[in-house]
């Protein structure tokens, strides 16, 4: 699947994760990603709709708990509402230390997930956590669309959430920044399911 941005913004695609990259760094703002909107829908090129139809992924993950209605559909909305909880759940997942609430939305084969279950991770292990919400979404928006997997376009920004340890001090600040991703969703056992991210900037 190609990138999204590529035709109007001559952007370069990465499958590694902006958020865990920047999260280290308490430098300037990164040259990169321009201001999103989060009112015009972003362009899509040919590239960035699915061919073929995936075969669905069974997995054993316990389902979380908390999983909005809105999410449970098989619909363009379905997969809009997953997306926006599934980025809600970053910032839970960061501020919380706890890779649980990433592991339960995630399909195994979503890398940029596991970079970002792992961030969590790092984070209980060390005694550290974000002490805010490191990213906030301004549009979401469906773009390509099979019956059991959809392309979805995420507008946002990286806010300077500091990283604080257990006594309360700042071990790094990063750089507040505008992001935008290109999610796939996978439908399996009637629920979405992330299974992939890519960051355009």
């Amino acid at each position: 699947m190609g990138s999204l941005f590529l035709r109007s913004r001559a952007l370069t695609v990465v499958t590694l994760t902006a958020l865990t990259a920047l999260v280290g760094c308490s430098g300037g703002d990164p040259e990169g990603a321009p201001t999103p909107t989060g009112t015009s829908r972003p362009p899509v090129t040919s590239s960035s709709v699915p061919t073929t139809p995936p075969t669905p992924t069974a997995t054993t993950t316990a389902v979380d708990p908390n999983y909005p209605a809105a999410a449970r559909k098989n619909t363009s909305k379905g997969a809009e509402a997953f997306v926006r909880y599934y980025f809600e759940n970053i910032n839970v997942s960061w501020r919380t230390a706890n890779p649980v609430v990433l592991e339960r939305l995630s399909l195994p084969e979503c890398k940029t997930c596991i970079n970002y279950i792992d961030t969590a991770k790092g984070y209980a292990k060390n005694g550290q956590h974000q002490r805010g919400d490191i990213f906030e979404t301004t549009g979401i928006f469906a773009e390509s669309r099979l019956p059991s997997e959809t392309g979805v376009a995420v507008l946002g920004r990286q806010l300077p959430s500091p990283v604080i340890d257990s006594a309360g001090a700042v071990v790094r600040t990063p750089a507040r920044r505008s992001l935008e991703f290109y999610a796939t969703v996978r439908f399996v056992d009637s629920i979405w399911w992330m299974k992939h991210i890519q960051v355009a900037k």
